[in-house]
């Protein structure tokens, strides 16, 4: 008994170091990640930049004509 009590003990120690080393581990496992990153260029930013652009507009003018359509459904239907 006085062994599975002796195997506790150091489970809670080991436990207890790895929260303790937890913080430390995440900040240097960031900074590892930090430096896999890379930063698009100019040309793909302008390119990512005139799609997005270009599917703000196509859903403005999807909801624009959605909007009419309903709007003269329902004068039709109020009047």
């Amino acid at each position: 008994m006085g062994s599975f009590y002796f195997g506790m003990a150091t489970e809670e120690a080991k436990k207890e170091v790895s929260f303790m080393s937890r913080p430390f581990s995440f900040i240097s496992e960031s900074f590892e990640e930090l430096k896999k990153v890379t930063h698009p260029t100019r040309q793909e930013t302008m390119q990512a930049t005139l799609v997005t652009l270009l599917i703000i507009v196509f859903v403005a003018i999807c909801l624009f004509v959605l909007d009419v359509i309903l709007n003269r459904l329902m004068l039709a239907l109020l009047s």
